[in-house]
């Protein structure tokens, strides 16, 4: 088995850039498509606003995830768990 390797990276956005999302998404039917345009994805469980962006390597390509905060808490206390059952090749 090769061991899986991922990287996490933060996803920052500004207080104003925060601001005008939350605004945008009051009165947006496609609140999805307004945070993709955002912060590059939706969170994975929850759909929400994402603030961890974690890319898992799988062979010649990338898996990527994105977290919000108290999603990013569930899902970290089971990563590794998950991860070394998991075959890349």
């Amino acid at each position: 088995m090769q061991s899986s390797k991922f990287v996490i990276e933060d996803i920052v956005l500004s207080e104003q850039e925060m601001q005008e999302l939350k605004s945008k998404l009051i009165n947006h039917t496609n609140k999805s498509y307004i945070i993709r345009k955002a912060a590059g994805g939706n969170c994975t469980s929850c759909l929400g606003i994402p603030t961890k962006k974690v890319l898992y390597d799988v062979g010649d390509g990338k898996l990527v995830d994105y977290y919000c905060d108290l999603c990013w808490q569930k899902h970290k206390s089971g990563l590794n768990k998950r991860l070394k059952g998991m075959d890349f090749t």
